[in-house]
């Protein structure tokens, strides 16, 4: 019987191991306080938006070159980690890549409104996980 238990933990710690490296080459990290800062007021606000709008357009050029470095053709999760300037707290934001946007992106005339939308998506997923 403890052969049997440990054939199966051997199985899910090589799967995890796996996962982990398959996940390791779709991260990007982002150094900010931003996500830290408690702003109340409308100027700590734009400042907050015009960094996120940032991030979710460089978020969606890095995801155009693993698409097309690594010739992807599935859905894949990108991870977005936003650690503060001590690296002592981080905020994990998850990014779903779609098949659908997978294909726009390959395209030789991608269809600049979905892009837009996509990075837009991208933009209000990361302010509400903030």
């Amino acid at each position: 019987m403890f052969n049997l238990k440990s054939y199966y933990l051997i199985i899910l710690l090589s799967l995890f191991i796996n996962n982990t490296k398959a996940q390791d080459s779709y991260n990007f990290n982002i150094l900010s306080d931003v996500p830290f800062k408690n702003g109340i007021d409308n100027i700590e606000k734009f400042k907050t938006s015009f960094d996120v709008m940032n991030w979710s357009r460089e978020i969606t050029q890095k995801i155009y070159e693993i698409i097309n470095i690594k010739n992807i053709q599935e859905d894949f999760i990108f991870s977005v980690n936003i650690y503060n300037k001590e690296k002592t707290r981080f905020v994990k934001v998850p990014i779903y890549v779609k098949k659908n946007i997978i294909e726009i992106l390959k395209s030789k005339n991608p269809d600049n409104r979905l892009i837009g939308r996509f990075t837009y998506d991208n933009y209000r997923w990361i302010l509400r996980l903030m």
